[in-house]
């Protein structure tokens, strides 16, 4: 063994010092670097000393390749590339390699080809002698999920990745069809979906992360592996995982408050951030935000493909029970977490699948339902989170169309041009309409001016001419079914069960806790900007019917007259809820009778100001618009 030993290392020195002869040209420092590297293979030896030789030999070859490639003519390759190629060096590396002889060569050859891959200029894949050895290599990543050459082997497929996304035909090299399966099969993603089982979280972030790079390439063979393998699944399960296992205990407000993009899941493995109370909500905004980035740069067909796994996995699999069972508790985190998802969310494809699930899907409409009726659950929590789920809703694409605009029944009426005379008429019932809702509340109960020394008006103008302008820009264009145009005294639209339920909880604002009442009339602030025939009914003063909003607020107002008509006091107790509200008062606010009654009442008087704007700059713009178009 000696006698071997030193006969390597003599002559390891003889061709070292011929490697120093200045008459020695790179192909022939080239030559001799593998012959070392030969030697040293054959001669049986496990030293370090061996693999030391090894790797300086190897380091010493790729640099000459790079510095032959730098310096290469563009119409053919040097003399090192061409013996590499000719005498098959990387097949003998990957037979080494595999068997991992000596100990650490399989680290070396997956660091050798990431760096040859990286540094070259000109295009090795397509070599027979090149991307064979790196299809065998592709097929031993990610076999062992507790490989000590896991970061390697990651780093070599993310160059393969960052390859085949800047010229997407070297995919071709990676892909095969097989009769058994009768689909094409990626390579690359195959070694990756293996990778990502890794006990190094680092390694199976960085293997997601080199997913994202193929995601979005346009190779019909790449796109048909990626929709037909296990990672939209995979995706989902991530999402349904975390999802189940947010504790009942999480309060609202803290989940409300999560903001997680892409990573945490990983980051938070075995440190103190792993164990807090929103740690599986952070995880989940994470795989959220990590679907979101992969659908914005996926084909078509990839994007259906995660949606709908999305839609069977987590929303059919887990929420849709968690949304249709009795637990109270269940019920106030499934409805934070979607809401929260909602809030989040930029992808309009994922938004929409959400938005499908909740109110649109086939067979679904029980859930809208479901929902709707949550709104007046009889506990005050899950009441607010879904009127907070509502609230978000309610801007998002086709969520009008599907609460409000299916149940009309009339026309859409074309913007006419009006004469100076029916200008003014429209303009004394502009007048009217703003006067009528102004003075809902009687100034007697008004408690804003004695308060702040004014009526607060002007603020609420300048917020509604800004919200009219946003939820007109973000409207959905709504086609009315053809029909005979209605009489104006009458309502042509069916009853809608998301505006009638608003309308139950407004009627109740004097009984409301004070969180309920704001995000009620929040809604129906929103409902109030929108342009189309149904709304402008719903508000119009002229309209008797006990479901118009006027109509409402009249009743809560004659609701608050009688309570002032019993409590000689009730004035002097609202100055001192409103006080208290604007923080301005440091007397118990609970110590006073009717707390529910007392808030209720100044919500109502800020909002009929709030309505009254709207209508000012809804029907001002219109008219604008109208004759200036």
């Amino acid at each position: 063994m000696f006698s071997k030993l030193s006969a390597m290392l003599q002559h390891a020195a003889e061709v070292t010092s011929q490697m120093l002869s200045p008459q020695a040209s790179p192909a022939e420092e080239f030559q001799l670097c593998w012959r070392v590297i030969t030697d040293t293979l054959s001669s049986e030896n496990e030293s370090v000393n061996s693999m030391h030789c090894i790797k300086s030999h190897l380091d010493q070859m790729i640099d000459l390749l790079c510095k032959e490639d730098e310096q290469r003519d563009q119409r053919g390759m040097g003399p090192c590339m061409e013996f590499m190629l000719r005498h098959r060096i990387l097949d003998m590396l990957f037979t080494s390699g595999k068997s991992d002889y000596p100990c650490g060569m399989r680290r070396e050859v997956l660091v050798i080809l990431t760096v040859l891959l990286g540094r070259m200029q000109q295009p090795l894949i397509p070599h027979v002698s090149i991307h064979q050895p790196i299809q065998r290599l592709i097929a031993v990543c990610g076999e062992n999920p507790t490989s000590p050459e896991a970061v390697e082997e990651v780093q070599f497929l993310r160059t393969l990745c960052l390859q085949v996304q800047r010229d997407s035909f070297m995919a071709d090299f990676f892909i095969e069809d097989r009769p058994s399966t009768g689909k094409k099969h990626f390579l690359v993603l195959e070694a990756l979906l293996r990778l990502v089982n890794c006990q190094d979280s680092v390694v199976a972030m960085k293997a997601y992360e080199c997913l994202l790079l193929i995601s979005g390439m346009p190779h019909s063979g790449v796109v048909e592996s990626l929709v037909g393998s296990s990672l939209p699944t995979l995706l989902a399960s991530h999402l349904q995982f975390h999802f189940q296992l947010i504790p009942p205990s999480c309060p609202s407000s803290q989940i409300l408050a999560c903001s997680a993009g892409w990573g945490v899941d990983y980051a938070a493995r075995g440190s103190a951030f792993g164990s807090t109370l929103t740690w599986h909500m952070d995880a989940y905004l994470s795989w959220l935000d990590y679907c979101e980035q992969f659908v914005s740069c996926a084909s078509e067909n990839l994007k259906t493909s995660v949606c709908d796994a999305i839609t069977e996995v987590l929303l059919r699999g887990s929420l849709l029970s968690r949304l249709t069972q009795a637990s109270e508790e269940d019920l106030q985190v499934s409805l934070s977490v979607v809401t929260r998802s909602l809030q989040v969310l930029i992808s309009e494809r994922i938004l929409r699948t959400f938005v499908c699930f909740l109110l649109c899907s086939d067979g679904q409409a029980a859930l809208q339902h479901r929902l709707i009726g949550l709104c007046n659950h009889l506990s005050d929590d899950v009441c607010q989170s879904a009127l907070q789920l509502f609230d978000v809703l309610l801007p998002l694409p086709s969520v009008v169309n599907s609460l409000l605009f299916c149940y009309w029944h009339g026309e859409v009426p074309a913007n006419q041009f009006l004469t100076d005379e029916e200008l003014f008429k429209e303009r004394e019932r502009l007048e009217d309409a703003v006067d009528r809702y102004s003075t809902v509340v009687p100034g007697k109960l008004c408690s804003c001016a004695e308060v702040t020394g004014e009526s607060g008006i002007e603020l609420y103008l300048l917020e509604a001419h800004r919200q009219v302008a946003y939820y007109r820009s973000i409207s959905v264009k709504w086609e009315g079914e053809s029909g005979e145009e209605g009489d104006a005294s009458a309502l042509v639209w069916g009853e809608s069960p998301f505006l009638s339920g608003m309308t139950s909880k407004l009627e109740a604002i004097l009984d409301q806790p004070y969180e309920i009442n704001l995000l009620v009339t929040a809604i129906l602030s929103k409902v109030a900007c929108l342009s189309h025939p149904m709304v402008d009914q719903w508000m119009d003063y002229r309209q008797t019917s006990s479901v118009s909003l006027l109509s409402v607020l009249q009743k809560v107002s004659r609701d608050l007259q009688a309570h002032s008509e019993h409590s000689p006091g009730l004035l002097l107790n609202l100055l001192e809820a409103r006080r208290r509200l604007l923080g301005l008062d440091t007397s118990d606010l609970l110590s006073m009778p009717h707390n529910n009654l007392l808030e209720g009442a100044v919500v109502l008087e800020e909002f009929v100001k709030e309505v009254a704007s709207i209508i000012f700059a809804k029907k001002s713009s219109e008219l604008l618009s109208i004759n200036y178009q």
